[in-house]
């Protein structure tokens, strides 16, 4: 009866080593095999609030003209990644758009610290190594954030950046003055001073585009008034190549990402051959 009974539990044991086996094999078998991409991703993130969904709209209108492949990678509160769709080798205009989970404005430091784990993945899985980027609202901070406090030597870099109201001096008229023109900073917020004080992190080969609203010569985009976009020359002045637009028809934040300037600015600038 023992000797029965130890056959039995052999039995099993072995069973279970199998299954195991099997298990680990299919998932082993399930992992995308890392590729490398060979045209330059957009990596686009969106703003307060906003989802991987945000950009949608936009990336319909340009699959109008170019066949855009499409990566959405959100991350996670604990930095484990949700991906959908994949990337082929040989996508046109692969697209990666990277959101979080919890993208409230507080957590800006935090995701930019999440932005670095989506990329590692996109390095490791496309071998990313250089990129363009637009961050709509303070998905462009989150890219701030992290070329001045997070990105290391190995990470993967931007080569150009479009920026779509972005509120580089916050969005209160306490900071800000009611004009569509930059002189000077009325007052230094402390998202400002953050981004001031490390800005020689910034790498300087960068070329930077930035697209403010102005609402019915209201001097904001509705959220963000137009000085704060443009103090950003203040922190990325000293880039490579520096420029900024002033939309005024259709020009409100949330529209700010289906502009037709912001259209014809991905297909020049950030879709044009390299320098």
């Amino acid at each position: 009866m023992a000797n029965k009974w130890l056959k039995g539990v052999l039995w099993l044991g072995l069973l279970a080593f199998l299954l195991n086996t099997f298990h680990v094999n299919a998932k082993a078998e399930d992992r995308k095999v890392p590729i490398t991409l060979e045209n330059e991703a957009l990596v686009m993130v969106p703003g307060t609030g906003a989802t991987v969904d945000r950009f949608d709209k936009l990336i319909v209108q340009l699959q109008k003209t170019t066949a855009c492949e499409v990566l959405k990678i959100t991350v996670q509160t604990n930095g484990q990644l949700t991906i959908k769709g994949e990337l082929s080798q040989k996508a046109s205009q692969p697209i990666i758009v990277i959101g979080f989970a919890d993208s409230s404005e507080e957590t800006v430091p935090k995701q930019a610290v999440w932005y670095e784990k989506a990329m590692t993945y996109v390095q490791h899985q496309y071998g990313v190594e250089h990129y363009n980027f637009l961050g709509h609202s303070n998905g462009g901070l989150v890219l701030t954030d992290y070329l001045e406090y997070v990105s290391l030597s190995i990470d993967p870099k931007p080569n150009k950046i479009l920026f779509l109201g972005t509120p580089f001096n916050d969005v209160g008229w306490k900071y800000n003055e009611m004009t569509p023109t930059f002189n000077e900073v009325k007052k230094v917020s402390d998202v400002l001073k953050r981004y001031l004080d490390n800005k020689q992190r910034l790498p300087k080969t960068i070329s930077v585009v930035s697209v403010a609203g102005n609402v019915a010569d209201g001097n904001s985009d509705g959220t963000v008034p137009v000085t704060s976009l443009l103090a950003g020359g203040l922190i990325y002045g000293d880039s490579q190549s520096y420029q900024t637009f002033l939309v005024t028809e259709n020009a409100k934040h949330s529209q700010l990402v289906v502009h037709p300037t912001v259209m014809r600015l991905i297909q020049t600038f950030l879709w044009s051959a390299k320098k």
